[in-house]
Formats: C-alpha cells, sequence, structure tokens
C-alpha cells in the first residue's frame, strides 16, 4: 500500500507564481505519485480556485488552504503559507509525510504534526546573498522549516550543501539531514536532431540570437545585459537580438534603458509567458545569458543546455558549479560589463564544442533520475 503524503506549496500549481520553482514541482511530482498517494495543496488567486492539474495523464484537485492576492495586499503572500494551519483538523494525523517547498508552510504544519516525517524543500542559498526586504522577512522561517524538518532537499551544488549543513547546524542546532539536489527538467519536450541540426547551421558565424529567462529583479541584474548586448550588436553582430522572457520590479527600468540605447528592435522583452512557449523561444536561440548574483541550481540554465545554448553567467554561488567554465559555457570572473563582454565573445568563437557540450550535460537534470533520488530518500527516512 502506498503511503499518503502532502504535497504542499504557496501556488495555485498553474501559472501562480510563474518560474522555476513551479515547473520543478511538477516535473518531480510525475515520479512522485508512482511511489506514493498525494494529496495536492495550494491556493486560490484573487479568489480564483485552481482547476485540477494533470500528472501522467490522471487529474488532481488542489486543495486550497490560503487565497494570495496580486494587489492591494495586507499581509505579505509569502507569511500565507502560515495559513496551512487552518487546516489542522483535516491534516493532522492522515498523512504519513508532508512535504512543503515554502518554508511558511512547513512551520504551519510544524506547529500541529508531531508524528509524520516533515521534509523541506529549499530551492537554493540565494537568500544568503540577497538582503532585499523580501528576503529578510522569509530569512527566520527558511531557518524554523530546517529546525522542524527531518529532511531537508536544498536545490544546490554538493560542496556548497555540505557547507551549509554544518553552518545550520552548528548555529542552529538543527538535526535534519541533509541532501544535495539538482533541478530537473524534461529532456523529452526538446528535439535533439532539430538542436543538433541548429547547431551545425551556426558554425563559423557570429551568433544572432540571445535569451535570458527569469525574474527581473535587481538581484537578478538583467539590465546589464542590455549594457553588454549593445557592444555586441556595435563590435561583433549588428543583426543580433535579444530576448527578455520575466517579469519583476526591474521591467520598467530594462525598457527605459533599450529606449535609451535605440535597440527597440533588437531587445523583446516579452514578459511573463507559459513555460510551452519558453521552450519555442529556447530552440530558436544560440545562447543563455545572465548576470544573476547568485542561484540553487537554476532551472534556465538546465533548460538552455537541453537545447544546446551555452551560458554566459559571473562567478557567483550556484552558477559556478553548474556552468563548467570553458566546456558548457563561460564565466565572466571579472563581475563588470567588459568582463561579460569578454565572455560573450568566447562564446561566440567557440559556440559549436560548447553547445555539444551542452546538450551532453542536459542528461544530468532528467527529471525522471531526479525525482527518483527524492523519492528514495524519503522513504528512507
Amino acid at each position: 500500500m502506498k503511503k499518503k503524503m502532502a504535497f504542499i506549496d504557496l501556488s495555485n500549481f498553474h501559472d501562480w507564481p510563474m518560474g522555476g520553482m513551479l515547473e520543478y514541482e511538477l516535473a518531480i511530482l510525475e515520479g512522485l505519485v508512482k511511489r506514493f498517494e498525494i494529496d495536492i495543496w495550494g491556493v486560490s488567486v484573487d479568489g480564483i480556485k485552481p482547476a485540477p492539474i494533470k500528472i501522467n495523464g490522471k487529474e488532481y484537485n488542489v486543495n486550497v488552504f490560503a487565497n494570495v492576492k496580486t494587489k492591494n495586499k495586507i499581509i505579505p503572500n509569502y507569511l500565507r503559507g502560515m495559513f496551512i494551519y487552518g487546516q489542522k483538523k483535516i491534516m493532522k494525523g492522515h498523512y504519513d509525510y508532508y512535504y512543503a517547498h515554502t518554508a511558511s508552510c512547513l512551520v504551519g504544519i510544524g506547529f500541529f504534526e508531531k508524528n509524520a516525517k516533515l521534509i523541506y524543500h529549499q530551492h537554493g542559498l540565494n537568500y544568503l546573498q540577497d538582503h532585499s526586504l523580501m528576503q529578510s522577512i522569509q530569512r527566520p522561517f527558511y531557518t524554523k522549516a530546517q529546525k522542524d524538518a527531518d529532511l531537508v532537499f536544498v536545490v544546490s551544488d554538493t560542496k556548497s550543501v555540505k557547507k551549509y549543513e554544518s553552518m545550520m547546524k552548528h548555529k542552529h542546532h538543527i538535526s535534519a539531514k541533509y541532501v544535495s539536489v539538482r533541478s530537473p527538467i524534461r529532456i523529452n519536450n526538446f528535439d535533439a536532431l532539430r538542436v543538433q541540426k541548429r547547431i551545425d547551421s551556426s558554425k563559423n558565424v557570429d551568433l544572432k540570437n540571445f535569451i535570458y529567462t527569469g525574474r527581473l529583479s535587481k538581484f537578478k541584474n538583467a539590465k546589464l545585459l542590455v549594457e553588454v548586448f549593445k557592444e555586441y550588436v556595435k563590435d561583433i553582430n549588428p543583426k543580433a537580438k535579444l530576448t527578455i522572457v520575466g517579469s519583476g520590479e526591474e521591467a520598467e527600468d530594462i525598457e527605459q534603458k533599450i529606449n535609451n540605447y535605440d535597440l527597440k528592435g533588437k531587445v523583446k522583452m516579452l514578459g511573463a509567458v507559459k513555460h510551452d512557449k519558453i521552450y519555442d523561444l529556447l530552440m530558436t536561440s544560440d545562447a543563455f545569458l545572465t548576470a544573476s548574483g547568485g542561484e540553487g541550481v537554476s532551472v534556465s540554465v538546465a533548460e538552455a543546455y537541453a537545447a544546446g545554448l551555452p551560458v554566459v553567467c559571473f562567478n557567483v554561488p550556484g552558477l559556478s558549479g553548474q556552468v563548467v567554465d570553458g566546456v558548457t559555457g563561460k564565466i565572466a570572473f571579472s563581475q563588470t560589463e567588459a568582463g561579460f563582454f569578454d565572455a560573450m565573445k568566447y562564446v561566440n568563437d567557440n559556440h559549436t564544442e560548447l553547445a555539444l557540450n551542452c546538450m551532453e550535460a542536459a542528461k544530468k537534470y532528467d527529471s525522471e533520475k531526479i525525482s527518483n533520488l527524492i523519492t528514495e530518500k524519503i522513504l528512507s527516512l
């Protein structure tokens, strides 16, 4: 008989919030439902209850424990994860495992559930470098969730996770077991033959199509991409294009920079788009750019690999372990616009070899392998 699991996140599991974390969860659920009897717990958005989600051909209802708002918020959405406590009468004693992907959700469960196993999934270690107001609000919940948990998955490389585990256990006396995991991608969604054909056709020509996908926040630093791309157009390929996919507080500033540099026809901002569209955009690009201040194990980078796109990035936590310098992309060790531009030139000059290496590297992120790892670690508790 399958053991029962409550799979919980501050999400409607459809389109809120947009981004890699949602894709991560949907990918691993395909494996988890094979081994556990799962109830999915999520939220409504602006009062709209989510429709069921389809996993491996079967529909699963999203049990709503809270409502999040896209505007006029008095209580920050992140804190609404605590509202899971309101389901105490229904949930307590009903599940063998609680698997939460938002720390505030696990904290709420920890107040009433003492017998089941609690699992927390920490999506990266960015918060250690990101000192924005939102991260300051969330930081105490990260710590409390790990104190309550029996098992903590951390989306980062093994070396970083071991260092993080040592720090958390020493500083906060945490007893949970820590496990490093990669970000899963659905490799079958990428047509390898089509990718190979595009790589072959771009031999000995300057790269034309660049892409960034992710949040448009100060920490992600997408404004710098426009600065550097301006130089690439001027010095290397005047026909080059840059596509920026995502939304966030920096969107207007980026749009202004595009206008100031007269790049309106060369830099396209698409806002938040559905993930199926992102697959199409990656398949028609040549290289992936990110000036982020740090990542966990980036879904965007892993999907870029599957599409045969070398990655240009800075030498920052997460990315420095995921991007192999001179193999799957180029790391700008000088964290300047000039350093990033030099890295773009390297990728332009060595594109074919890098692109083929990326396709091979993508196999490590196969969602089935990662879901199996997560399942085995949970069952071993």
